[in-house]
């Protein structure tokens, strides 16, 4: 799981240290107080590890779309990632960059901690003209085996095990047959549902069928969701209980949703159900009823603590999803008057004097411990 994050000169994140990370933790802030970019700063990670450090910077745009504005590019970018392994020792991945100019080359700098002891550490190369600078290549060339161990493993989690969801991520409800997309890693907009579906109702039969238990638990309407193909084209297919032999006319917005958001979860029993893994979603309660909302974070704590427990991060604006959790799950997201972000924890008090009678997204609402519009 992830205990810690910590961001310099990242976007609007100038020095922001994020702690004691839960099973499940919500960011909460008004529009543009940097939870994209907190969100964002993950993406960039794993794109380092599937693509290497040189196409991660040049798709973010170089130092312009990623360095802190009003900061001086020669004071590096870091970002930084504690992990802890289930029953191990944590592992601390940090990586830095610095610029001299907006665009490309830049120098790339990155070291692994195993608790307090440097395994892995790297002399600034210059990038591009150095390529296959990754963590896995480092850990190549060491000598010892554990060095080799801790890198794999910190890689395989974030390359293979995170899922992550964007805010507007809409999957399509039918596509070609001759359409291919990756079976193991549901993208970001979720076009590729159809796919890991099929595959897993094909291949993983006792998958499916607890992805189905869920989703007709939380839709109690619905009798089964399922894919069909022909030599055209591939669909979802949804079927209402009453009415099991006539297929649904329509599936909508929020339904498609619910089934992303769950077959992302599921995608991670598919493959190495026993190694951790992290579902990161933007804002998943757009589209969906707020009947459906209690039942929905109900399930999503059950994924925190099933027979192979994973680690969930999510985003809202909205106060009766808020209601459903924790203050120590929430994490407050501002900006201050030079736009810098700045992220603290709901305070005690909130706990103490007002959640006998109130849900936390109402007190969010009165402004308690901020979170909203100026």
């Amino acid at each position: 799981m992830i205990k810690r994050l910590r961001f310099k000169n990242w976007r609007s994140l100038k020095d922001v240290t994020i702690d004691d990370l839960t099973p499940i933790t919500v960011f909460i802030g008004a529009n543009s107080s940097g939870k994209t970019n907190i969100l964002d700063a993950l993406y960039f990670l794993r794109h380092i590890t599937q693509r290497g450090v040189v196409q991660a910077v040049f798709n973010w745009g170089g130092a312009d779309k990623i360095h802190t504005s009003g900061v001086a590019l020669t004071e590096a970018i870091e970002l930084e990632m504690t992990y802890i392994p289930k029953e191990q020792s944590s592992l601390t991945w940090n990586i830095s960059f610095e610029f001299e100019q907006a665009q490309m080359p830049f120098l790339f700098t990155q070291s692994l901690r195993h608790g307090n002891d440097l395994i892995i550490k790297n002399s600034p190369v210059s990038l591009p003209t150095t390529e296959g600078r990754d963590i896995q290549g480092i850990a190549a060339g060491e000598q010892h085996d554990s060095s080799a161990h801790a890198a794999e493993m910190i890689n395989t989690y974030i390359a293979k095990r995170w899922q992550m969801l964007d805010e507007n991520f809409m999957p399509p409800l039918r596509i070609s047959s001759r359409e291919t997309g990756d079976l193991y890693d549901m993208n970001r907009c979720a076009d590729n549902l159809i796919h890991i579906l099929d595959f897993m109702r094909k291949t993983k039969k006792d998958v499916y069928d607890r992805f189905q238990d869920d989703f007709t638990w939380l839709f109690g309407h619905v009798e089964s969701l399922t894919t069909e193909r022909n030599e055209a084209e591939a669909r979802l297919s949804l079927r209402e209980r009453g009415l099991a032999v006539q297929e649904a006319p329509t599936i909508s917005a929020g339904t498609a949703r619910v089934a992303a958001m769950l077959a992302a979860y599921y995608v991670l029993d598919i493959r190495q159900a026993e190694l951790p893994g992290l579902l990161v979603i933007e804002e998943p309660d757009a589209a969906l009823n707020p009947g459906i909302l209690r039942n929905f974070v109900e399930q999503l704590r059950e994924f925190t603590t099933g027979e192979h427990p994973r680690q969930i991060i999510l985003t809202t604006h909205n106060p009766t999803f808020l209601n459903y959790f924790q203050p120590e799950e929430v994490r407050v997201v501002e900006r201050d008057e030079e736009g810098y972000t700045h992220v603290k924890r709901v305070p005690e008090f909130i706990k103490d004097i007002w959640l006998d009678e109130h849900g936390l997204g109402e007190v969010w609402t009165t402004n308690s411990f901020g979170g909203l519009p100026w």
